[in-house]
């Protein structure tokens, strides 16, 4: 496998509109283009990451731009085609982050970088085995560790004791090499007497608990053979640039930058043309290679405006690149969510539930739809999407354009809604569970008009009761079985989707692997996600509209619920059940809801 596969997919990331103010890129012009959706990410490893496998699959793709060693020297930095890739090779790389926040690195890409996204190319396994090799590619000590870890008595009673903690894949992706030393620091008085220097050596030991074939950390990777490159008959692109909102005009002396990157992103070339009074433009003899992508890109108002990217053969004698612009509006009313989707599963721990929840938002107007407040680095607000209060986010697709307000249970989308443009947003989260029940409360900040729906998982013991959501019956998705509740709803911004959750929670049989659950939320691809959307919108068809009830706020319950899940919270971290700081994530989170709520006059 090679970058040549991942060209196309590359550059039509890079146009993804993310208003994303990049370091030392601030005031510049953000990308507007269409991203084509990745498949959903796997939170947690499928199996332990194997090292040997990920030292393979670097050599073969990863190398040109992060060189042989990791110390990010390739060819396509030597070059200058490339700059500012990720140094593997030293431990300030990694420290701070985790391991899932680098698999979903690999997965999206770093689109300002020329970084492809790999989520199309390999699965999620082998991106696994990819991001686990680069993060402990410094990795220097982990014999030492062990060693360490065998010849003291006070800390292998420490570490058999840890053991299941170590040992537990989900919790390690989570968990940053800085994180991982606190960690053992608190839990084992025999680690926190080491030496910065030791408590390096068993945290890197620590790590390889979760590993396949941890001897591979460290190796020399075999420098990839490449192929030289097919160049056809210089060639011509044209295009037109049109304005799509109504009265909108392009502005006269607006100038197009062809882009074209080669198959092996080692080279970008970049030509300029004027446009026509008609807005048409032409790049004459432009060089076709095998295998390289074309886009074409314009400036307007603040935002750079692409073409879809077209891939090329030594054969192709001329490509057609439109570009659509658009004025851009902030006015909240021409946004409309027109689905959602709530999967919901026990967690595989048996301590709460876990949400997939897809949201399908709509922009009606010709506009671009975006704000104008910032969120520092991350870009600008485009849609602003609220969770059940206590609600904990394990991860989204496409992470990089999410900013996530965990005290207020929010989650920031900055990529801007194009017109009329189908807009979806994913994301994966944790709420709390006990004997008591949960009542879910989601208020959303746009109209809503369209079909919900619900599928709880059959066997997981759970009931829901709602006055906005009828039972449906049974439904299965793939092997997996659900209980589906829904209805076509009609809610004015700000009000809520509600419904009550009770029974006494078990997993169920067919969820055997301790992520499995995860897995299963996150392995819906966008494909499947449509179809099912318009699953739903056909079968309401036949139901009864329903009205949109008053949402009755039963405060006392809700009261009483959060201070039950608060309880069981502090319980599970009393038994060292849960994360220090996911426990203290989710508590504060909990309390924050708790205080509004007693704050709230009746």
């Amino acid at each position: 496998m090679t970058l040549r596969r991942l060209v196309l997919q590359t550059a039509f990331a890079a146009l993804t509109l993310l208003l994303t103010a990049c370091d030392g890129l601030a005031g510049d012009p953000v990308i507007v283009s269409t991203l084509t959706p990745l498949p959903p990410q796997s939170l947690f490893p499928p199996a332990a990451p194997d090292i040997a496998n990920g030292a393979r699959l670097y050599a073969a793709n990863c190398t040109a731009c992060h060189g042989i060693s990791g110390a990010g020297d390739g060819e396509s930095v030597l070059s200058g085609a490339i700059q500012n890739p990720g140094i593997f090779n030293v431990a300030a790389t990694a420290d701070d982050q985790t391991p899932r926040a680098w698999f979903s690195t690999i997965t999206e890409g770093r689109m300002e970088n020329l970084m492809p996204p790999w989520g199309a190319i390999l699965d999620a396994q082998e991106r696994w085995d990819v991001a686990l090799f680069t993060y402990t590619l410094h990795y220097d000590s982990v014999e030492a560790g062990r060693a360490l870890v065998e010849s003291s008595s006070a800390l292998s009673s420490d570490w058999q004791r840890l053991n299941p903690t170590l040992s537990d894949s989900a919790l390690m992706a989570e968990t940053s090499d800085s994180a991982l030393r606190a960690l053992l620091a608190q839990e084992s008085p025999a680690f926190a007497a080491l030496g910065a220097a030791e408590q390096t050596a068993v945290a890197q030991y620590a790590r390889t608990l979760t590993l396949r074939r941890a001897d591979a950390i460290g190796q020399t990777i075999a420098p990839p053979i490449t192929t030289p490159e097919v160049v056809g008959a210089p060639g011509t692109i044209t295009g037109r640039v049109a304005n799509g909102t109504a009265g909108g005009t392009v502005p006269a002396d607006t100038q197009v930058t062809l882009h074209f990157i080669n198959a092996d992103l080692t080279t970008e070339r970049l030509f300029l043309a004027p446009i026509s009074a008609d807005g048409s433009f032409v790049f004459s003899d432009v060089p076709f290679e095998d295998g390289a992508n074309y886009f074409a890109s314009v400036p307007y108002q603040e935002r750079v405006f692409a073409s879809t990217p077209a891939q090329a053969t030594a054969a192709t004698t001329t490509l057609h690149l439109p570009i659509t612009i658009y004025e851009s509006t902030d006015d909240v009313s021409v946004i409309r969510i027109v689905g959602t989707v709530l999967q919901v599963s026990p967690s595989a721990t048996g301590d709460g539930l876990e949400f997939l929840q897809v949201i399908r938002f709509r922009n009606t107007s010709d506009r671009l739809f975006s704000t104008n407040l910032s969120v520092g680095a991350s870009g600008f607000v485009s849609l602003v999407v609220e969770l059940p209060p206590g609600a904990a986010v394990l991860g989204m697709q496409g992470q990089e354009r999410y900013v996530v307000l965990q005290e207020q249970y929010t989650v920031i989308d900055t990529l801007p809604v194009l017109p009329d443009d189908e807009h979806l947003v994913q994301i994966v989260y944790f709420v709390p569970y006990d004997s008591g029940g949960a009542i879910i409360e989601q208020p959303f900040n746009y109209a809503l008009d369209g079909a919900v729906r619900v599928l709880l998982r059959s066997g997981s013991g759970l009931t829901l009761q709602s006055a906005q959501l009828a039972p449906l019956g049974p439904q299965m998705i793939g092997s997996n079985a659900f209980e589906s509740f829904g209805a076509t709803l009609t809610l004015n911004p700000r009000a809520a989707l509600r419904f009550d959750l009770n029974g006494a929670l078990r997993l169920p049989a067919a969820v055997v692997p301790a992520n499995n659950v995860v897995l299963l939320l996150v392995t819906f691809t966008a494909l499947v996600v449509l179809a099912l959307m318009i699953f739903i919108v056909l079968r309401q068809r036949t139901l009864r509209r329903v009205p949109t009830p008053a949402v009755v706020q039963d405060k006392d319950k809700l009261i009483d619920t959060l201070v039950r899940q608060i309880a069981a919270l502090d319980e599970q971290h009393d038994k060292g059940e849960i994360n220090h700081d996911l426990y203290q994530q989710r508590r504060a989170a909990l309390k924050a809801r708790l205080a509004e709520l007693m704050e709230k006059p009746e």
